[in-house]
């Protein structure tokens, strides 16, 4: 009986999420501004980073909140937008 209580209470709440779409993407874009620099904030990406293995011809990226690991090519990187973000 507690089991079926507690779990239409989650699936209640999963209804009507704490954060939306929104307050989740605006977080996450200020993390564009980081400055490594400073150590506070690299602990920040130590939070969500395991590791960077750089291979000749992709890096390998180990993460801390899911399994496995995503595979970048270089290929990928000069595709991509992050130029817009500017320099290191």
């Amino acid at each position: 009986m507690a089991k079926r209580v507690f779990l239409q209470i989650i699936q209640e709440e999963m209804k009507h999420p704490l954060l939306s779409r929104e307050d989740v993407t605006y977080w996450l874009c200020q993390f564009r501004t980081l400055d490594v620099a400073q150590l506070e904030e690299r602990r920040l990406i130590d939070s969500f980073i395991n590791s960077f293995t750089i291979f000749d011809e992709y890096i390998l990226i180990a993460f801390n909140y899911k399994e496995g690991s995503e595979r970048v090519t270089f290929e990928d990187i000069k595709s991509s937008d992050l130029k817009s973000v500017g320099g290191p």
